[in-house]
């Protein structure tokens, strides 16, 4: 009887790839790439800076948190198992990636056009003429996005386009 080893792929090697693949590979979302470096309509501020007040507030203006309740939500733990099952079942990490980030990021936009803010100021309710908060002329509302980033600084992919403030990772209490 001849006596040897047999190689069976059980698709370890692949597994493995997909892992180094999602270790290096982060999802930002919110205000990010060149969407965070462009000024506001009036000049003033950088949409990241922007959006930056607004999550955190001031001395005056109060916070307004879209971006830390989402990214620490359901969607964002549902989004989590969903790029896990797409590792361990040999499906595209890139695309279950870029499919969290444009789901998270929706759920962000979402926040702000359910209006589950703090509401504005009688008197910037008189100058706006609604109590809106977050939304006049849209700007922030549509730089909200995401992008694939890998490690090293290659953007892959990047949606509607906080700063980098923020990211999305697997894993992450």
């Amino acid at each position: 009887m001849g006596g040897g080893v047999a190689w069976i792929d059980l698709g370890l090697e692949q597994l493995v790839r997909d892992l180094q693949v999602l270790d290096r590979t982060r999802v930002q979302v919110g205000v990010v790439g060149e969407a965070a470096s462009r000024p506001t309509a009036d000049g003033q501020l950088k949409l990241g800076e922007l959006a930056l007040i607004q999550e955190l507030g001031t001395a005056r203006i109060p916070a307004r948190p879209v971006i830390h309740p989402e990214l620490h939500g359901d969607v964002a733990r549902e989004e989590a198992v969903k790029v896990a099952r797409a590792v361990i079942s040999f499906e595209n990490v890139d695309q279950a990636l870029e499919a969290a980030g444009e789901r998270i990021a929706r759920s962000m936009r979402d926040r702000i056009l359910r209006g589950d803010l703090r509401p504005n100021a009688a008197e910037t309710v008189r100058k706006k003429g609604f109590d809106h908060p977050l939304i006049d002329t849209s700007e922030l509302l549509g730089a909200i996005g995401h992008q694939l980033v890998r490690e090293g600084g290659g953007i892959l992919d990047a949606g509607a386009v906080i700063g980098d403030f923020e990211e999305f990772h697997v894993g992450d209490e």
